[in-house]
């Protein structure tokens, strides 16, 4: 299985990669597949590939927010596509989702509505870095959700999924049932 993993970093090859995009690169690998990082400055060719992650970005960066003509793929892409942070707040916002002001840093407790292919029912620990949270509008169902807010949004239609916390860090396994979808 060929995955790209789309990095929302404002420049490449700088630390912030090390930090945002490379762990879930190595959570890929490490479960045996192939994945080329793309900068979101340089989408192409997406097709060839069976399934997309967003990664995040540092905590008030908003380049790639600010490009979202970028991501205008995400209304028609029929893969398995996975946001993770930004790139949740990118999915909402392609499908005409809100933004809200939203900081948390740290660990928070998760509460997961359903089981769901990602996720069990249940609370989960998870870790959060970010400014802004989405509203989720009418196309997506909310999975889960903390005291700040939505924290897992599916679209109703596609195999879209968005994550607000950071599973590369803690919950691996949501990446790797992404992967196994």
């Amino acid at each position: 299985m060929k995955i790209a993993l789309i990095s929302t970093i404002p420049n490449k090859n700088t630390l912030w990669e090390d930090e945002f995009t490379k762990p879930i690169y190595n959570e890929i690998v490490k479960n045996s597949h192939k994945v080329d990082i793309i900068h979101f400055r340089e989408l192409k060719n997406l097709e060839k590939y069976d399934k997309i992650i967003i990664a995040g970005s540092p905590l008030g960066d908003f380049k790639a927010h600010n490009n979202l003509e970028k991501f205008d793929w995400i209304k028609t892409i029929d893969k398995p596509l996975l946001g993770i942070c930004a790139g949740m707040q990118i999915i909402g916002e392609t499908f005409g989702a809100k933004l809200y002001d939203s900081l948390e840093i740290g660990l928070s407790t998760i509460i997961v509505d359903r089981s769901f292919a990602l996720c069990e029912k249940g609370e989960i620990q998870a870790y959060q870095l970010h400014a802004k949270n989405v509203e989720p509008n009418n196309l997506f169902e909310e999975l889960a959700y903390n005291n700040q807010g939505t924290q897992i949004i599916k679209h109703k239609n596609k195999d879209i999924y968005g994550v607000l916390f950071h599973p590369e860090v803690r919950n691996p396994e949501i990446i790797r049932n992404f992967l196994n979808l």
